[in-house]
């Protein structure tokens, strides 16, 4: 036993020191994990910091909604069933209701816009029908989604009145949309016409009669723009109960006296959320007077009150407006006679009042707001988070910022669109006033984003504050009814259970869900709590509800600009006078963002095939009204003081002082949509570069006069338009670049290269001379269209020899091909185990191979596989040779360019013998200036700085020359090196697995040589004939650098020195040259002819070795091909 319990106590001992090493590892791991990460996010913080474009929006962004995967039936669980079944219920309805007002408001967009982006001129035939016929489906699902259900509780009252909200929003789009349904009334006409003769549009008559029927239900209950009344006029089965009807004018009741409450204060009657509320509680006090048949004057003479003095009338969405007492007066029951004329009368006055006073108040208003907004930008940047205390602050300062952003836009939006419906003049100050209240609204907006962003554990802070403090007061309660005797008004076992639901539901997270399950329980539970402990749960639920739905998705919605679409006219009046105020680009920015804010809802049309395009428009007209009022006076402006200063030594008339020169220091990149952007400076360089390359191209003695404006450009305005460079030509100018570039498909085939005196030559022509290219034709081109044209050249050759390469590869995949490549590779494996290592590739194999391949078939013209692979090669290598020829050319240019400029060297020591009077001991300095002068400055520079008596201006023109001479030297230095970027490029991609079968290539390249020997050979043979319509050439070295070129793409050089190819091809002919010679029985002649041929290919075998180690150079490698001797 002792033996038993200490193996398992060692046993115990080892698990505990392996649990303890392994803990120690992961923390170590962990602990180097966060160093790391938070390195990275340092320098991702930096990073962003440095970007500093104030206009663009953010690419990343914290979401702080919470979350949890938990049901209600999870969620509630409490031992009393009746309580459980009554919360369930209620949380569903609310679910509900809430799921019914993101559906409903996902119809808002597609009818709101429909008709935008259709000309009814320009619209053809049946087009309408096509437009309508995309709006059937969505229709049909309105049709079908709204029903109204009945409870007691405030939340269930507030979700019901923000559906009913919905249903009014729906009436007031389909109402003012007129084309949907005459779109839709002519659809209906043509699927009855046609419902006889169905067969031939590819339907039944049974389909379209469904379809018919579906038509009339949409016109009758959808675009009739009666949703809402026959949502309140249906029968309910709870009509005639008193108690939902008393409840339902409590609620009302507690909803206007809240509301009354609120507009009291400051400010509160411009407020957002406010109008919105008003809203629903008329429409739940419309549903009240439906179902109980009659009408309660006092809350009527409290909604016309508020509707007189304090909210004329609500902004729905886009441009709709809602008119309460328009509204009472059309679905109260009997509402003409409901409500008095004259009360009516004094609202619409009030309204038309309200109109006038704003307009003439909005500007010092927005002074106004603009200070507040100032110092709450200042407050919020000043805040140090370091304390829980100064995380409330965030938070409350954030919330402060909410409820800015609600005023704002309750301004703006309902004035606009107030003047849209009633007064349509509205003046250029008015104007101005509301595009500045766009501003502050982006600005607001912007940097509550950024405070979510910088700092989430604020909200996560905020959120536990919030559930403790209703917790506690919870927990009071529940202490206070635990030591309560049992009351009969009182139900001491449900509150108790109600309470001890909302104490366990307040553990999680502030979810929609769980918030809605809390605002029930205390509903049931609310005799158990003060007035003062209501109202502080009332506002501590308020905050919780807002922080279920996130903050970022709240002012998202209440930021919202989309009403801009509908007066964008009023962007011609801004735009004007934003430039003549000089407003910076960071303002005008955050009131271009609040103009593209309606691209979300251009995007969700349903009428057009593809809504992007009326977001393209939309652009489109934006960036118009830019260019017509910002861009294109700004560049008139910039050009117009450059002609003045360039022509000021003419003395001019003066020039009014107060009159400033255009500034564009202010305006940088302005945001036009989430992916585009207009760079103000740029499009002034655009301009000036194309203005002055016209009018140099039209007065080309003026050319010195626009470069002069072009240099003041930069000093200016620190602009640097593009020079003109405009083309010149030379007699002697050959085939342009150009044309080659454009054709070098052409061009390859038909014209041979030559390697050592870099020129091409036809192959044949129709005429009695051939064309030939070389560097001086080159550089001449060069000089025509100036020295960017290499790299263009060099990019088609690129994308040529891409195409080539495909062909190169599918040809050494053929089966034919593979297989006998794979079998001399394995006969090559063979001879290099062997005990002889010094055996090279027999020039007997690489014959038979040829002659092998030449079995397989010829095509049309007679030529093998293997012919077709060399002309391929040999098309590779002359696109080399006409890059090749380009650089040399571009060199040939430069050094052209070079020649009045002299030695530096010897400018030094003119500067030394020639200055010494004027310097005294600044000459030995000079001497030295090779070995001390500063590589900031150049030679000219540094001479000029080193004499006194010269001007600054002597020291600018200095500098312009050293960079004039700096970009000459570039030029004419081997820095390009194209050659090896183009084996660069293709070399990671031969290297894939895919690309296997290419590893064998070294051992096609023998009978390839073979191949063109004979080819070349046959070449020259018919020079000497006198039909030389035939394809006759004496050069044909683009074979030797296309084999360089794929040997070293593919990185087979070593492999195909292993071959001693030359070597072989050496001791082949000394073998057949002594073989002839010991044929005594042959004749003189044939032994001569038999020589003859022999020397002519093994001549021909070494020229084409002498260029493929000349061509191997170009690619950079360190070994030639060596022959055995």
């Amino acid at each position: 036993m002792v033996g038993v319990n200490g193996n398992s106590s060692s046993h115990e001992y080892g698990r505990y020191a392996a649990e303890k090493v392994a803990k120690e590892y992961v923390t170590r791991e962990f602990s180097d994990f966060m160093v790391k990460c938070g390195t990275e996010l340092e320098a991702l913080s930096q990073l962003h910091e440095s970007l500093g474009n104030e206009n663009a929006n953010q690419i990343i962004c914290l979401d702080s909604v919470p979350t949890e995967d938990l049901s209600l039936v999870n969620l509630v669980r409490s031992d009393h069933e009746e309580l459980r079944k009554v919360v369930l219920a209620l949380g569903h309805l609310v679910s509900e209701m809430d799921f019914l007002l993101e559906e409903g408001r996902s119809f808002y967009y597609p009818f709101l816009y429909y008709g935008e982006g259709v000309d009814e001129k320009t619209l053809q035939a049946g087009e309408s029908h096509v437009c309508a016929g995309r709006m059937v489906e969505t229709l049909q699902k309105l049709t079908k989604i709204f029903e109204v259900g009945d409870t007691h509780f405030k939340i269930i009252f507030e979700r019901m009145g923000c559906v009913l909200s919905v249903l009014v929003n729906l009436d007031s789009i389909i109402n003012r949309n007129n084309l949907l349904r005459e779109h839709v009334a002519q659809l209906q006409h043509v699927v009855r016409s046609i419902e006889h003769n169905a067969s031939n549009f590819d339907t039944t008559p049974e389909d379209l009669r469904l379809l018919d029927l579906s038509l009339d239900e949409i016109t009758e209950k959808t675009l009739s723009g009666t949703l809402f009344l026959r949502c309140v006029t249906q029968s309910f089965p709870t009509n005639n109960n008193k108690v939902l009807l008393d409840e339902f004018s409590a609620n009302i009741k507690g909803f206007l006296e809240e509301l009354s409450f609120r507009l009291d204060k400051e400010g509160e009657r411009d407020n957002l959320e406010n109008m919105q509320k008003f809203l629903n509680v008329v429409c739940l006090f419309i549903l009240h007077a439906h179902l109980g048949l009659r009408v309660d004057n006092r809350q009527l003479k409290t909604i016309l009150d508020v509707a007189k003095n304090s909210i004329v009338a609500v902004p729905l969405v886009g441009s709709c407006l809602w008119f309460p007492d328009q509204f009472l007066s059309l679905y109260l029951p009997r509402g003409d006679r409901a409500v008095d004329a004259k009360m009516l009368e004094n609202v619409a006055s009030a309204r038309f009042q309200y109109v006038r006073k704003r307009s003439q108040q909005l500007a010092k208003d927005v002074q106004t707001w603009n200070t507040k907004i100032v110092l709450w930008l200042s407050r919020l940047s000043s805040q140090h988070v370091n304390s829980q205390e100064e995380l409330t602050n965030q938070c409350c300062l954030v919330l402060q910022g909410l409820r800015y952003v609600s005023r704002l836009s309750g301004i703006v939006r309902l004035l606009l669109n107030l003047h849209l419906a009633i007064q349509p003049v509205i003046s250029k100050g008015t104007v101005v006033a509301a595009f500045q209240t766009f501003e502050l609204i982006k600005t607001l907006q912007k940097a509550i984003e950024k405070q979510l962003t910088e700092y989430p554990q604020a909200w996560m802070h905020l959120q536990q504050q919030l559930r403790r403090s209703v917790l506690e007061v919870v927990q009071l309660a529940a202490r206070k009814l635990a030591s309560e005797q049992n009351n009969k008004k009182r139900p001491r076992k449900s509150i108790g259970s109600a309470l001890a639901l909302a104490e366990r539901t307040l553990a999680g997270p502030c979810t929609a869900l769980r918030v809605s399950t809390i605002r029930i329980s205390l509903a049931i539970a609310c005799t158990a709590f003060r007035d003062e402990e209501l109202s502080l749960l009332a506002h501590r639920l308020q905050k919780m509800e807002l922080m279920s739905i996130g903050i970022r998705h709240r002012l998202a919605e209440l930021a919202d600009c989309e009403v801009f679409y509908w007066h964008k006219s009023l962007v011609n009046t801004y735009l004007p006078d934003a430039r003549e105020r000089r407003i910076e680009s960071s303002r005008l920015g955050q009131t271009l963002l609040a103009a593209m804010d309606c691209q979300r809802a251009l995007g969700s049309v349903k009428h057009l095939s593809n809504p992007s395009q009326l977001v393209d428009s939309h652009q489109q007209f934006i960036r118009r009204a830019l260019e017509l009022h910002i861009l294109e006076p700004l560049c008139a402006a910039v050009e117009t003081e450059l002609r003045i200063q360039s022509h000021a030594h003419l003395h001019p008339t003066p020039r009014n002082p107060f009159k400033e020169p255009p500034c564009l220091n202010t305006l940088g990149d302005l945001p036009l949509g989430s992916h585009e952007q207009v760079n103000v400076p740029h499009e002034v360089e655009q301009y000036l570069g194309k203005t002055f390359y016209n009018l140099a191209a039209l007065a080309s003695h003026d050319w010195r006069k626009y470069g002069q404006m072009r240099i003041l450009a930069g000093s200016a305005f620190n602009l640097k338009p593009l020079p003109d460079r405009l083309p010149s030509q030379t007699l002697e100018q050959g085939l342009d670049v150009l044309e080659i570039m454009r054709n070098i498909h052409l061009f390859v085939a038909r014209f041979g290269y030559n390697l050592n005196n870099q020129f091409f030559v036809e192959q044949s022509s129709t005429s009695k001379h051939l064309s030939t290219i070389g560097i001086k034709h080159a550089a001449n081109s060069i000089r025509t269209h100036g020295s960017g044209v290499v790299n263009t050249a060099v990019n088609f050759t690129y994308q040529f020899l891409r195409k080539k390469f495909f062909v190169f590869s599918q040809f050494l995949y053929d089966e034919h091909i593979k297989s006998r490549l794979m079998k001399d590779a394995r006969y090559l494996r063979e001879l290099s185990e062997g005990k002889d290592s010094a055996l090279k590739y027999p020039y007997e194999r690489a014959e038979k191979f040829h002659r092998g391949i030449r079995k397989l078939g010829l095509n049309s013209i007679g030529l093998s596989y293997l012919d077709q692979f060399r002309i391929l090669i040999t098309h590779l290598g002359n696109a080399l040779g006409y890059v090749r020829m380009l650089r040399s050319g571009s060199i040939h240019c430069s050094a052209e360019s070079c020649a009045p400029v002299p030695d530096l060297a010897e400018l030094v020591y003119l500067n030394e013998s020639g200055v010494d009077h004027q310097l005294g001991s600044s000459s030995s300095s000079l001497k030295n200036h090779n070995d001390t002068m500063d590589m900031a400055d150049g030679l000219f520079e540094s001479l000029a700085k080193a004499n006194p008596a010269l001007s600054s201006l002597s020291e600018l023109s200095s500098k312009a020359l050293d960079k004039v001479l700096d970009d000459l030297a570039q030029n004419l230095s081997e820095s390009s090196d194209y050659f090896k970027l183009l084996v660069d490029v293709f070399r990671p991609f031969f290297r894939d697995p895919r690309h296997s079968h290419l590893r064998h290539f070294y051992v096609i390249v023998p009978p390839v040589t073979v191949n063109y020997v004979e080819h070349i050979v046959t070449c020259k043979e018919k020079l000497m004939k006198k039909n030389k319509q035939e394809t006759s050439t004496f050069t044909d070295d683009g074979l030797a650098m296309g084999l360089a070129y794929c040997l070293s793409v593919l990185n087979q050089w070593k492999d195909f020195d292993a071959l001693q190819w030359f070597s072989s091809v050496s001791e082949f002919f000394e073998r057949e040259r002594k073989i002839a010679g010991h044929q005594s029985q042959a004749s003189q002649d044939t032994l001569s002819l038999t020589l003859h041929r022999l020397d002519t290919y093994q001549q021909e075998f070494q020229l084409l070795f002498y260029n493929l180690n000349s061509a191997r150079i170009f690619f950079r490698h360190e070994r030639p091909i060596i022959p055995v001797s």
